[in-house]
């Protein structure tokens, strides 16, 4: 009777710690962080949850790909990024899903149980882009002398962009380490922009006319290289030559000039204070022809290009200049360079601030360069229609909000993108307007800030915004520097990707501190 009494006790103790086991795991799900994989997102996704429990990124792991139809390629690239990324063959199931088509373009959807990772998008872009967010969730597995696996939280996970085309706008100037560019150019990507726009000023030498340029130390097959590794990442690249103003190929605070240095014969093409080409010289147009057409054939036949037309400061001022309205020269040299590019199947983008009258109350707060002498605030009704006008506006001022310039320029009949910098909230609204007004286009500028914060700031912040996606709060300190580690960690994984071995090339810095930005 005894024996049996032990046993019921037993019996009873095990249901209890049982029992109290399961209120403890129970207690543990309701309380557990589950912040800390969503501050890892770049940008955050639309819609998510997260549960406990993990899927385990191993070899032959079970992977459904569901797209709307079969797409062996897409499969293949899926293997091959398991592999890179995880170092993991997968057992991938390609399945033909009708619902998948009703994703937009380059969103997704991710599914992970313990037992199947399902991934659903409607086009290899958005197969990319939820890779992309995986990686940025999986964790190596804990324990252990050495890397043996990686494991992902169980999630659903429902994603897409607000805006078409997302840019990142990158300068390859002297002195700007290759290695940094492409480092930004794959972040860009891990971030989920679709553009690059790239200057090359200071590095591009003309075959034509090498006298215009500095002696280039980055060898054009290293530029191709790079133009060839954003395209691989899923970057549309369009390059940028400033046809108006920006004719130094230098920084303004440089007092650079790279034509002007060595070659005072060359003075004829420019303005007298040498900063802008002079359109009156039918000699500049022909070798400003030849300079874009050896550019398009770089890039490979651009979609689009960036011929600037932004703070045009010494704009015709030479005694033959002088002769005739700015108006009228500006209007000739923009459309013989739209007509160019046209015959190259190439749009033409500009950048805006030369057509806002600069005293206009309209555009009070915001950037507009338009002195009264010239007369250019009407020069938007001569132009032609399928221009792009890129709207670039650093900050948003409180008792003007709205950026109105970009509804002035659409109802004008012109498609819009706009740009930012540095300012996260100026960036959130700026997409938020483009949104509201059905423009498709974003540009976060750099500006040859590639080192510390500054970085930091402009990619977290503007892939946010041109995502349509929550920004960190600045108010939470803990939050943001958590973010800014997560950051660290995507720098990090770029760098194995690149194959990384040099110190000064690790990091968004060349030193152990950020040293001052170029600019």
């Amino acid at each position: 009777m005894r024996q049996i009494y032990i046993i019921y006790t037993l019996i009873a103790l095990t249901i209890s710690i049982f029992l109290s086991g399961c209120g403890q795991e129970t207690k543990k799900v309701e309380d557990f962080d589950f912040t800390t994989f969503q501050k890892r997102l770049a940008p955050r996704p639309q819609h998510f949850e997260f549960y406990k429990g993990f899927f385990d990124i191993k070899d032959g792991c079970k992977i459904d790909l569901c797209m709307p139809k079969a797409d062996e390629a897409a499969e293949k690239i899926a293997q091959e990024k398991f592999v890179k990324f995880w170092k993991a063959i997968p057992q991938i199931s390609l399945k033909e899903d009708a619902s998948a088509q009703d994703i937009r373009p380059e969103g997704y959807r991710i599914t992970a149980d313990s037992d199947v990772l399902k991934i659903s998008a409607p086009d290899t872009a958005g197969l990319l882009n939820a890779l992309k967010t995986l990686r940025q969730l999986a964790d190596a597995k804990p324990l252990g002398k050495t890397l043996h696996g990686y494991i992902i939280p169980l999630c659903n996970i429902e994603d897409w962009p607000a805006l078409k085309l997302r840019a990142i706008q990158l300068g390859l100037g002297k002195g700007v380490s290759t290695k940094r560019i492409e480092q930004l150019i794959r972040l860009a990507s891990y971030y989920k922009f679709n553009a690059l726009l790239l200057s090359l000023e200071g590095t591009f030498v003309s075959e034509k006319h090498p006298q215009f340029f500095w002696k280039s130390d980055v060898p054009r097959a290293e530029i191709k290289r790079l133009i060839d590794v954003a395209k691989d990442q899923g970057l549309k690249v369009i390059p940028q030559f400033h046809v108006f103003g920006h004719a130094n190929n230098a920084s303004f605070r440089s007092c650079k000039h790279s034509a002007l240095d060595f070659n005072p014969d060359l003075q004829p093409y420019f303005e007298p204070l040498g900063y802008s080409w002079c359109m009156s010289n039918p000699e500049t147009k022909k070798v400003l022809a030849d300079i874009v057409n050896e550019l398009c054939d770089l890039f490979g036949n651009p979609e689009y290009f960036s011929l600037g037309m932004d703070e045009i400061y010494d704009l015709a001022t030479c005694a033959e200049c002088r002769k005739r309205p700015a108006k009228d020269l500006i209007k000739e040299h923009l459309e013989y360079f739209r007509e160019l590019l046209e015959k190259r199947g190439t749009r033409t983008l500009v950048w805006h601030d030369m057509l806002l009258a600069k005293d206009d109350a309209r555009w009070k707060g915001y950037t507009a360069n338009a002195r009264d002498i010239y007369k250019l605030d009407t020069l938007y009704k001569e132009l032609p229609k399928d221009l792009i006008i890129c709207d670039w506006q650093y900050s948003e001022p409180k008792d003007n909000p709205g950026f109105p310039s970009i509804k002035f320029f659409k109802d004008a009949g012109f498609e819009v993108w706009g740009a930012t910098w540095t300012d996260g909230n100026a960036a959130r609204n700026l997409a938020a307007t483009l949104v509201a007004e059905n423009q498709p286009g974003f540009v976060a500028t750099t500006w040859s800030k590639y080192t510390g914060l500054p970085v930091v700031k402009i990619f977290l912040q503007s892939s946010a915004a041109a995502w349509g996606s929550a920004m960190e709060d600045k108010t939470d300190t803990p939050n943001i520097l958590v973010r800014r580690l997560n950051f660290a960690r995507h720098v990090r994984q770029i760098g194995w990707d690149m194959g990384v071995k040099k110190y000064e090339d690790t990091g968004v810095s060349s030193q152990n501190y950020a040293e001052p930005p170029l600019y």
